[in-house]
């Protein structure tokens, strides 16, 4: 009996060390069908965290081309993009993934991935609109749809692709890195709730145009959404980790970005649910708060994901006090895993992914930042296999998977 309890335990120990990472699992279950034919933010942050898995598994070179594919088929040889829309801050992303393709490509597409970087760098930094009101003249522009906008989520699309490009081709370049840390620093000193330890998620420099009908018109939060949510301060960490693992420590704004980022950890951690290790889609609200159509709040994984993966990578980094937030983090990836994740016939499923939540302007006024619309609009309705809650989660997997190999 004692040897045939020691033979199903060393059984099931072969069948667990030899199952595959989860971001293999992840990837080959469900990146393949996602990619779009247009150069979207969606494909382009799969592409990133395809390239980044490559780099931590060569020998995932099929995954690797199918990411690959979807970025050459856009770009011309000159290192321009088909059917790239100016005026939308959230275009810049793919420019990430490019990066990835340009340091690890030793092909004639090396120089293609080198033109299309510069150029999208160029774009940013010389062309792309910026706020026109004096208290935050520096910072890009949401939308040229949304005069006067900022959000938490473009600064994972922008600011974290200008600093990475900054890295790797114009790291002295103090004016820049000043530049990059102004767009952290504006939402810190404009939108952040020092009590909640949250950012609000949007911030309007005109909270009294139309565009802006769903900012705080008055007092010190004037200009911020009404709520807080959890994706879009998973895309503020994620944004704010990425940025500051490629910024050079000496140069202006880190020590202040370092203290935001202190400050986004807190309340990351703050909010994490102690149950489950995630949190939810209303991130300071559990599932007692529903909507007046009955819906609850709930537990939502590309947040959760983004989250665990800040958490994770900015132990990693040393950005973050492992002793404090190690134990949170893999709180957090266990709780994801258990959470979202079934399998069947092999294949992996990533469930609950929040649709397109967003504020609106004056031609999309249902969409206005309530309790209402976060738990009772279209936009709320749960899915599964979100392309960007399978990116984060690939992503988290990655970071998990190199503090624990």
């Amino acid at each position: 009996m004692r040897f045939l309890l020691f033979f199903i335990a060393f059984y099931c120990s072969l069948i667990t060390f030899s199952q595959k990472p989860y971001s293999i699992q992840m990837a080959e279950s469900q990146a393949r069908n996602l990619f779009s034919s247009e150069w979207n933010s969606s494909s382009g942050m799969l592409a990133y965290s395809i390239a980044a898995l490559a780099e931590q598994y060569p020998e995932e070179k099929s995954l690797y081309e199918v990411a690959k594919s979807y970025i050459d088929s856009l770009i011309l040889e000159s290192g321009e993009i088909k059917n790239f829309q100016k005026g939308k801050l959230e275009q810049i992303l793919p420019g990430k993934a490019i990066l990835k393709f340009w340091e690890n490509e030793n092909t004639e597409n090396k120089e293609k991935y080198k033109k299309c970087s510069d150029w999208l760098h160029s774009y940013l930094v010389m062309s792309y609109p910026r706020i026109k009101k004096n208290i935050a003249k520096t910072g890009f522009l949401h939308e040229e749809f949304y005069p006067n906008q900022m959000w938490l989520e473009d600064l994972y699309a922008s600011s974290a692709f200008y600093a990475q490009w900054q890295e790797k081709f114009d790291s002295g370049n103090r004016a820049a890195w000043s530049d990059i840390a102004v767009q952290f620093l504006l939402f810190q000193k404009q939108a952040y709730n020092d009590i909640m330890q949250l950012t609000y998620p949007y911030w309007s420099a005109d909270p009294q145009d139309i565009n802006s009908f769903w900012a705080v018109k008055k007092g010190i939060y004037s200009g911020t959404a009404q709520l807080f949510t959890s994706l879009s301060t998973g895309y503020l960490f994620a944004a704010l980790i990425e940025t500051m693992e490629a910024m050079p420590n000496d140069m202006a704004g880190y020590n202040q970005l370092k203290t935001y980022l202190n400050q986004i950890a807190e309340g990351v951690i703050a909010w994490q649910d102690e149950a489950s290790g995630c949190w939810y889609q209303l991130i300071n609200y559990d599932s007692s708060k529903t909507g007046e159509c009955g819906s609850a709040n709930y537990l939502e994984s590309t947040s959760s994901s983004l989250l665990t993966y800040g958490l994770l990578k900015g132990v990693r980094t040393g950005l973050l006090d492992a002793d404090k937030y190690k134990s949170k983090a893999e709180k957090a990836y266990n709780g994801l895993i258990s959470t979202f994740i079934s399998e069947k016939d092999g294949n992996l499923t990533l469930k609950d992914a929040t649709g397109n939540i967003g504020v609106g302007n004056s031609s999309s006024m249902d969409k206005d930042g309530t309790i209402e619309y976060y738990l009772c609009s279209p936009d709320a309705i749960k899915h599964d296999n979100d392309i960007k809650a399978i990116s984060a989660f690939i992503l988290a997997s990655l970071e998990y998977e190199r503090i624990n190999k």
